[in-house]
């Protein structure tokens, strides 16, 4: 657990609170770029498929936007 704050995360990804809140609840996907971001944020690792399984939040249901990879 990184212990943040969501205003904390907004900040490093240079969204507003309400841009996230509105990522995490689904009712918007953000596009690959603050995908990138969100990733180097949280320390996840680019093979997000052997990670999917142990993220919790509503965002693993929309990894999938990049299979391409």
């Amino acid at each position: 657990e990184i212990g943040w704050h969501q205003s904390d995360l907004a900040d490093i990804l240079n969204i507003n609170k309400q841009t996230l809140s509105n990522y995490e609840s689904g009712k918007s996907i953000p596009g690959n770029h603050v995908w990138a971001l969100i990733m180097l944020a949280l320390d996840f690792h680019p093979n997000y498929k052997l990670l999917k399984q142990d993220i919790s939040s509503n965002w693993a249901s929309h990894l999938d936007v990049l299979d391409h990879a």
